[in-house]
């Protein structure tokens, strides 16, 4: 994993673009840029020298979620149906939020679903 990160993060920016255009087809043109961009310039834990954290104790998503007390909005990519029956287990414990799946986005929901993402965004902040 840690080679592939590093050759990515060296791949030559026209190819990084032409891949995120070939793998994220719903993307516009200018987010495959700066995409490209990012994986030439972000090498986190992956570069040289630099560490990925073991041996620290990480909370579960409920445990997270309920320390949250500000009102919250959690954006969801699409998932089959057990996925997000668990999500919204976990989510119950929000005190004063709410998640939401995007119906049809990956991961980079705000890329693939843009219109509906705003949409929930907008809905959202008009509530506060």
């Amino acid at each position: 994993m840690i080679q592939g990160s590093l050759a990515r993060n060296n791949t030559p920016y026209d190819d990084l673009v032409a891949q995120c255009r070939k793998g994220t087809p719903m993307w516009d043109q200018l987010d495959c840029e700066y995409w490209a961009v990012s994986k030439r310039i972000f090498h986190g834990s992956y570069a040289p020298g630099g560490r990925i954290a073991t041996g620290v104790r990480r909370m579960s998503t409920s445990e997270s979620l309920s320390k949250i007390t500000a009102r919250a909005l959690i954006l969801k990519a699409d998932a089959p149906p057990e996925t997000r029956t668990a999500n919204n287990e976990a989510a119950k414990v929000l005190k004063h939020g709410k998640l939401v799946h995007i119906d049809g986005a990956g991961h980079n929901l705000h890329h693939d679903k843009r219109q509906r993402t705003v949409e929930v965004l907008t809905e959202f902040l008009n509530s506060l």
